[in-house]
């Protein structure tokens, strides 16, 4: 073990390549950082110290350089590494762990027409109906009755009923009821995530001591097979995304998604929709309770453009937001540059031949991924960019400050709910901030 230790840090292709040398050690240093929830804290750290090519392990590349940054997501030589073969474990295969380019090109155009413009228009609607609508009706009793009310759950339970509603067509009822299973699984996911990441024979073999994380896939997959058969029994089409899933056709060979893709796809969209969506809404009410004057901007503005309709209450339309009230969309931004709720980008193996990132060769099948949190703070994109400075976004470099930030992915990989995503946040703040004093 120490002859490889040495080898590994002096003789090693990517010996070169600086970083912090106690990780190429063991991974169980990287388990020890998820757990403790500083992974990303310590590889931003790690940037700043070493440059914008940093070693992770012995055989894992951090990279934050623009130029070659763009060349891993934008590259369709570079495909995904073998993690997402641990997350098909729990997701099955679907549009984000699907590893080969033309195979993920062709399931993309299959499922993207549920976000055309269209769909999302009719998304609006249940957005406000099912969700955004019922919390401040929920928040309004709650202040009367003068409870405490913990925002950051409110979010989670709002975005859950809403994706739930869009996705399948059917409310979880987390806003009045507070819980169900589906979702006290989910929270067991991510420590699952990072044990078949550590050690991936967990795969292949069940162990007791995990029992209640087998159980939670268990109970996702049984979730998603009985949504399915509910879903193609009934006569009723209400154009949620399962609809559209259901009549999408493989571009190349005509045919439909069987019912495990179709329960694959609905399963991740679920699981990457809720925490990141809820989690982004929270960070902006609380750099708003911290930067007084922030808060003030925004509400100034608000109240200058009048966002919510004074006969129906009803919030304007997103597409009417977008060019009304900049300021708070420069909050949004600012927040997901800062915070971006998916803090690590998807790893990626190095193609035959080898590749050059800021001066530094690695070998083909070098894993390398983008940290996003780092990416997002890094000098050379931004200035002062551990500040929060919504106004940054106001100038007139906010379209190439835009382009900075991957949190959605970038090229083909750009997240197909973005926009989504974008939308129910906005609606939300809006709601909240017209209706309720912080």
């Amino acid at each position: 073990n120490t002859l490889l230790f040495i080898y590994n840090v002096y003789f090693h292709p990517l010996s070169n390549v600086p970083g912090p040398k106690h990780l190429i050690l063991s991974s169980i240093v990287k388990v020890y950082y998820q757990f403790r929830g500083t992974l990303q804290l310590n590889i931003n750290r790690w940037h700043n110290l070493y440059g914008p090519v940093i070693r992770l392990g012995v055989n894992e590349i951090s990279v934050i350089d623009q130029y070659y940054s763009t060349e891993i997501y934008c590259n369709q030589n570079y495909k995904k590494s073998k993690l997402m073969e641990l997350l098909g474990v729990m997701f099955g295969k679907n549009l984000f762990t699907i590893r080969d380019r033309v195979e993920h090109i062709n399931r993309k155009k299959m499922v993207c027409e549920a976000f055309n413009r269209r769909s999302l228009i009719r998304m609006e609607a249940v957005i406000w109906e099912d969700g955004v609508k019922e919390l401040l009706n929920k928040l309004e009793n709650n202040t009367e009755e003068g409870q405490i009310v913990n925002l950051a759950s409110e979010f989670h339970n709002l975005t859950f009923d809403v994706i739930g509603k869009l996705i399948f067509g059917q409310h979880f009822n987390l806003l009045a009821n507070h819980s169900h299973q589906l979702i006290d699984n989910f929270n067991n996911f991510n420590i699952m995530l990072i044990m078949l990441t550590t050690f991936p024979f967990l795969r292949y073999i069940r162990v007791p001591f995990l029992s209640k994380f087998y159980n939670a896939i268990d109970y996702k997959n049984d979730f998603a097979k009985k949504a399915v058969k509910l879903k193609k029994l009934s006569n009723s089409r209400e154009e949620d995304i399962m609809d559209h899933y259901l009549e999408a056709r493989d571009p190349e060979t005509d045919t439909k998604l069987t019912d495990k893709e179709l329960q694959d796809e609905t399963m991740i969209l679920l699981f990457s929709g809720v925490d990141t969506t809820a989690s982004t809404i929270s960070m902006c009410i609380y750099h708003l309770l911290k930067y007084p004057n922030v808060y003030f901007n925004v509400l100034e503005e608000l109240d200058r453009v009048k966002p919510v309709d004074e006969v129906t209450g009803k919030i304007r339309s997103f597409s009417w937001l977008k060019e009304n009230i900049p300021y708070l969309g420069a909050v949004i931004y600012e927040t997901i540059r800062l915070y971006p709720a998916f803090a690590f980008g998807v790893p990626r193996l190095v193609p035959e031949g080898g590749a050059t990132a800021a001066g530094y060769y690695l070998p083909s099948d070098t894993e390398v991924s983008v940290s996003i949190f780092s990416y997002q703070r890094s000098a050379q994109y931004f200035e002062n960019p551990d500040e929060f400075i919504p106004s940054r976004w106001l100038r007139n470099s906010k379209d190439e400050l835009k382009h900075s930030i991957i949190a959605f992915g970038r090229g083909s990989t750009t997240c197909i709910g973005k926009q989504l995503a974008l939308i129910q946040i906005t609606l939300t703040l809006v709601g909240l901030l017209t209706r309720f004093e912080l």
